[in-house]
């Protein structure tokens, strides 16, 4: 009956095999790498989406700048929190 209830519905009609202690084993020792780059250049991008096209205003550009690093970190964070997670 637990078995049935942790079963679920199916995920892709593809049948899930029992969990063994040696896959998890496994999946504990895999490390995942975080791309920071990829994460640099979404910040630069986010950035630059954010100010204006026109105006060269300074006081925007500095908004414009927090806003792309605010972006960065809770991308990083939310990164970090998945890895802890799993």
């Amino acid at each position: 009956e637990e078995e049935e209830r942790l079963k679920g519905k199916p995920n892709f009609a593809v049948p899930l095999v029992p969990q063994d202690e040696e896959d998890m084993q496994k999946a504990r020792q895999v490390s995942f790498s975080t791309d920071y780059e990829k994460i640099e250049v979404a910040a630069r991008r986010s950035a630059l989406k954010a100010q204006p096209v026109l105006s060269g205003d300074k006081k925007t550009a500095a908004v414009a700048k927090l806003v792309a690093k605010r972006k960065r970190l809770q991308q990083h964070s939310r990164m970090v929190r998945a890895r802890v997670a799993g």
